[in-house]
């Protein structure tokens, strides 16, 4: 997986997190439409966590992620639990 090892190392720009942040937060939008609080999730891939944490963030507690990057999923493990 060195290729994701860059995205894991390296920092966004300002404006590249905002792109990010904004992206996730549609995503989101569009999601809720078709789950409740309740509803098991399962994320694939889940890179910095970023949508983890708004879908935890809003209250989805049965939110499991995968992430086969070591480096990110030690990030994630020590960021949030996941």
């Amino acid at each position: 997986m060195a290729f994701f090892d860059h995205f894991a190392k390296s920092k966004a720009t300002g404006l590249g997190s905002l792109i990010e942040l904004k992206t996730k937060e549609r995503e989101f939008n569009y999601i809720t439409k078709y789950l409740n609080k309740d509803s098991e999730i399962l994320e694939i891939g889940a890179g910095q966590g970023i949508l983890a944490n708004i879908f935890t963030q809003n209250g989805f507690n049965n939110y499991d992620v995968v992430e086969p990057n070591d480096i990110m999923r030690n990030n994630l493990t020590n960021w949030g639990g996941y």
